[in-house]
């Protein structure tokens, strides 16, 4: 049913001799979609799909958002996630391969204009957008900021490391949300625990570095550990405390990596993780393989579980979960088989000098 809104054609009032001409009003009806420009909440609620790389650099924070249509996302799925995991820096500029079938958008301006804009579908107005912001970017802010886009309800700390997946030897986070939102910025603020998500980006920043520090320091004094020999120290960011590479004879231009993580261990346990592990390598695990493969084993007075995942086509991880008390730590050794291989007794020397304060 259409709305009307009331447009005045003729405000003033002129006097004629002792006449005074009438106010001429005229209503015009307006589309739903232009009325809902105005609103907090989408005219129509259509199932929407959003998903999100977020790549922290040393200068910025990249994000490669794919948003629209929830049936036009997953018939897409394969070949978003294929760019997300194909996506390079060169001095922190990202390079990525357009998927076949996808159309470059036009050239946006602005400040707040995304690098690219991806047509995705454009029947639908299915898109990726490539943006950035500043670096060590909060994922708890951020996830709820695309939550409450999609209608949906904000996050706590610990509910955030569930909702973010690190794929691919922790080079980006993976964000993957329906709901029937605009999936567009605007409308109600949606995170009271992120009160700057949409504070201006200076302050914004400003903010994030002193809780940055803080969270360093606090980090700093829960983990112990003798660094292995020879590897470069890599960077760490909210959630990767630690970070180690070494040069692989294989893939030059991919290292081999060591991570330490850590997250809320009531939110996670070992039979899901080994599952996307074994997916990131090309593997399949059930249940009863992956207690058949786990090894137990005792990291800095608290029980663990280890896996080797050796059988991938280009990627190996061995990985590593311990909890300590309210946190799960993750420590993975990442690259191609043969590295990781080589690399193993290292990585088990390192899990010896692990202690927790």
């Amino acid at each position: 049913m259409p709305r009307f809104l009331v447009s005045i054609a003729c405000l003033a009032i002129v006097v004629s001799g002792c006449r005074e001409k009438q106010i001429e009003v005229q209503t015009v009806p307006v589309e739903e979609s232009s009325y809902s420009f105005f609103r907090d909440t989408p005219a129509k609620a259509v199932p929407r799909r959003m998903i999100v790389g977020m790549y922290d650099q040393p200068r910025a924070t990249w994000f490669f958002k794919a948003n629209g249509d929830k049936e036009i996302v997953d018939a897409n799925q394969n070949q978003i996630l294929e760019l997300l995991r194909g996506v390079t820096f060169e001095q922190d500029e990202p390079k990525w391969k357009l998927p076949e079938g996808w159309a470059i958008g036009p050239k946006k301006t602005g400040m707040f204009a995304p690098l690219a804009s991806l047509i995705i579908d454009a029947d639908s107005k299915t898109q990726l957008t490539i943006s950035s912001l500043g670096p060590n970017q909060d994922l708890l802010a951020n996830a709820n900021r695309w939550r409450g886009q999609l209608g949906l309800q904000p996050l706590t700390q610990d509910q955030v490391e569930a909702e973010f997946a690190q794929a691919d030897g922790d080079d980006f986070y993976l964000f993957d949300a329906e709901g029937t939102g605009s999936g567009q910025m605007g409308g109600k603020p949606s995170a009271p625990s992120a009160p700057f998500a949409n504070a201006p980006f200076l302050q914004r920043q400003a903010m994030q570095a002193k809780l940055d520090a803080g969270a360093a320091a606090t980090a700093s004094t829960d983990l112990k550990y003798e660094a292995p020999e020879g590897w470069a120290v890599g960077k760490s960011s909210s959630m990767v405390t630690a970070r180690f590479t070494k040069e692989s004879a294989v893939q030059p231009d991919k290292p081999t990596m060591i991570t330490f993580t850590r997250m809320s261990a009531a939110v996670n346990n070992w039979p899901a993780n080994v599952q996307r592990w074994a997916e990131q390598v090309g593997q399949v695990m059930s249940d009863e393989k992956i207690t058949t493969a786990t090894e137990k084993l005792e990291i800095g007075g608290h029980s663990s579980q280890l896996i080797e995942l050796l059988d991938g086509s280009d990627q190996s991880i061995v990985a590593v979960m311990t909890v300590e008390g309210p946190n799960a730590w993750f420590f993975k050794l990442i690259g191609d088989k043969e590295s990781v291989s080589k690399q193993l007794p290292a990585f088990r020397k390192l899990l010896k000098t692990i202690k927790f304060n």
